[in-house]
């Protein structure tokens, strides 16, 4: 509703959109005290409601936005949308749109935020800022080329296929050292489970190829390394 009052406010500067509205929406069922870790004002969100339920037509949109839309647009603003997943999707593609990123006012944060510097990669905006930052867009080029280059840069060194793939691995070998501190090396796994009565069973030969889990049978490490359960010490 916030956003897409923007829409009413500045029908010549925003493009924000619903795909439906519920005419009956009255009670701001979503206007927490703390949303997304923002606390909001509900005056403000109030607001906006009754700003969009009086012209629905400049807030509503029901046709669906494709990829190749978004490089049409000098500035797009990233809302936060649904956090049931891992990541917030869309806006992975919008850093290498060559567009200016505009990102909404939460407490959300991805991985590679720290990366991010506010006015040389985007900006941030909420309800009440977000028409004097773009006025600020509109009249200053060299901002938007800044920004442009900016978010190019996050796309290049952050979010490229490569770029995830080393993060992962970074990943992988931080939890390996803090946790499997000389478990996990190479080698090492089948005799340590072959150590414990019952671990055989439980340590699976896994192979990973391009992208996917295959279990080679019902080997076990233990099998693997040719060692029998209870090695070494065993009884």
């Amino acid at each position: 509703m916030l956003a897409a009052s923007l829409s009413i406010a500045r029908p010549d500067a925003f493009d924000v959109k619903c795909s439906r509205l519920d005419p009956h929406e009255k009670e701001l069922r979503f206007a927490h005290d703390a949303w997304w870790g923002k606390r909001q004002d509900r005056v403000e969100l109030a607001n906006a409601r009754d700003a969009v339920l009086k012209a629905p037509a400049l807030a509503t949109d029901t046709r669906w936005s494709r990829p190749e839309d978004y490089v049409q647009k000098r500035f797009l603003l990233n809302l936060p949308g649904q956090t049931t997943g891992s990541y917030l999707r869309n806006l992975n593609h919008l850093w290498a749109t060559g567009s200016v990123v505009l990102l909404w006012d939460t407490a959300i944060a991805e991985w590679y935020y720290p990366a991010l510097v506010v006015g040389e990669t985007h900006l941030i905006v909420n309800r009440s800022s977000a028409i004097t930052q773009v006025e600020r867009l509109l009249h200053d080029d060299g901002l938007v080329e800044k920004l442009s280059q900016g978010a190019r840069r996050i796309d290049h060194e952050h979010l490229c296929p490569g770029c995830i793939a080393r993060h992962l691995f970074r990943v992988v070998d931080a939890l390996r050292g803090r946790f499997y501190r000389g478990v996990l090396d190479d080698g090492a796994l089948g005799p340590l489970a072959a150590s414990v009565l019952g671990a055989c069973a439980s340590f699976k030969r896994v192979e990973i190829t391009h992208g996917r889990r295959a279990v080679l049978g019902p080997e076990s490490l233990c099998a693997a390394a040719g060692m029998s359960e209870g090695w070494p010490g065993s009884e």
